[in-house]
This record gives structure tokens, sequence and C-alpha cells, in this order.
């Protein structure tokens, strides 16, 4: 019965080992994805900012074109990705863009059905505007730079917005690997302790350890904003895209 057993238990470790492996390089494979496009998120919004700095001239006009931009810039990194974190969270995050901006924008993105895109739009607006005006330096190389931004902004939050929603793993399949390596540390010490002898307890100690932090880590890197993958904190992400903007520029 125990060489049976030690049997059974290599064939069920080897077929959760089949199915583990590939699950963590799934899930890292589409973290790394996740992240790389938050960085290009803030990058779009670093680029708008550094052409609104560079080009609108200091006079009255082109101040308040860049303050405009700023606002708006500041108010999209509070709103683009806050639908995922829960309702009232987002109504909180809203509030907190809606802070940064006057009394006649906030009466205007009132109708908006998406405050997110209403903000890229006019950012676009405030940009075309001031080049008619002749508010910036180079008005035609402004207008043409800032409308290639603006639109990978919104590729980027496209982008991101869909990534963020296909971020939380199958949860069937996680269940399936719960019950897996749990099962298989059930198992570990009937099957190999003939086989091992008094090396049980410090190998069943290491397998544990490994087995779980493998599944945690894949689980954590599956579902990168469910708070247990603190690199990619959507408050953190926000708090970085509009301290960017309030304090670089």
């Amino acid at each position: 019965h125990a060489e049976s057993m030690a049997m059974f238990y290599k064939m069920w470790t080897s077929f959760t080992s089949f199915l583990l492996l590939p699950f963590v390089n799934g899930a890292t494979s589409k973290w790394q994805k996740v992240l790389d496009s938050l960085r290009s998120f803030q990058g779009r919004q670093n680029d708008i900012m550094l052409l609104t700095s560079s080009y609108t001239k200091q006079t009255p006009g082109g101040v308040a074109t860049a303050a405009a931009i700023a606002r708006l810039c500041e108010a999209l990194a509070h709103v683009a990705f806050a639908n995922f974190k829960g309702k009232q969270a987002e109504e909180a995050a809203i509030q907190r863009a809606m802070s940064k901006m006057t009394a006649n924008e906030v009466a205007a993105l009132q109708s908006v059905p998406q405050i997110k895109y209403g903000l890229i739009e006019w950012m676009l607006a405030t940009a075309t505007r001031a080049a008619e005006r002749g508010d910036v330096y180079s008005a035609p190389q402004y207008a043409q730079a800032m409308s290639e931004s603006v639109l990978r902004l919104r590729s980027a939050i496209g982008t991101l917005n869909d990534l963020i929603a296909d971020s939380h793993g199958p949860l069937l399949f996680t269940h399936l690997m719960t019950v897996n390596v749990t099962f298989s540390f059930l198992l570990f010490p009937w099957a190999m302790s003939h086989e091992m002898g008094v090396w049980i307890v410090p190998a069943g100690f290491v397998y544990v350890l490994f087995s779980d932090g493998l599944l945690t880590y894949a689980t954590a890197v599956g579902c990168p904003f469910d708070g247990r993958s603190p690199l990619l904190n959507l408050d953190t992400i926000a708090a970085e895209a509009a301290n960017v903007v309030s304090k670089r520029f």
C-alpha cells in the first residue's frame, strides 16, 4: 500500500506541477503587460505636460492654457481607472478630480457619460484653441504634437481598461489549483514517509513553503488589482501621475 500511495502521490504532484507552472508563467506575463501599460499612461501624461510647459507663451492666455491642461491631466489621473475600484471608491475619485477643476469645468462635465473621455476631449480642445489664438510658440507643430500625444493617451487608457477587466484570472482554475496544492500537502507525509523516514519533517516544511509561495505569487500577479500586489495599486498609480503633473510641471 505504501508503494502504491507513493506512486499515486508522484503522479499527482506531476499533474499539479503541469497545471501550476503555466499558470505562474501566464500570470507573470499578464502582470508585466499591465505594469508596462500603466507606465505608458504616466508617460503620455508627462509628454502632454512637457509639450504644454515648453510651447506656451508667458502671456495671460498661455498661462491659462497651461493651468487648464494641468488641471485636466491631474483630474484624469484620479478617474482614469476609478471604475474598477467599486462604486464608492469611484465616486470618491470623481470628487477628488472635480476638486481640481473650476466651477464652469465641473458644470460642463456633469453631462458627460464617461468623465475620463470628456477630460481627454477637453484637453485636446484646449490645446487646439490655444494654438488658434496664438498663445503658444510654433502653433502648428504644437497642435500636431498635442493631437498625437492625446490620442496615444486615449489609446493607453483603452488598453489598460481592457487589461484591467481581464486581470482577474479564471476563478474556477484558481480554486482548482488551490485544491490540488492543498491535497498535495495532505498527501505528502503519508505517501513519502516510508522512503524519507525522519527527513519527512524538514522536507515537508520546504515543500509546503515552496508550493504555497508559488501559488500565492501566481494568484497575486494574476489578479494585480485586488490589493495583494502593491506595485499595481490603482490609488498609488493615480497619486504618482497626479503628483508628477502638480509638482514637476
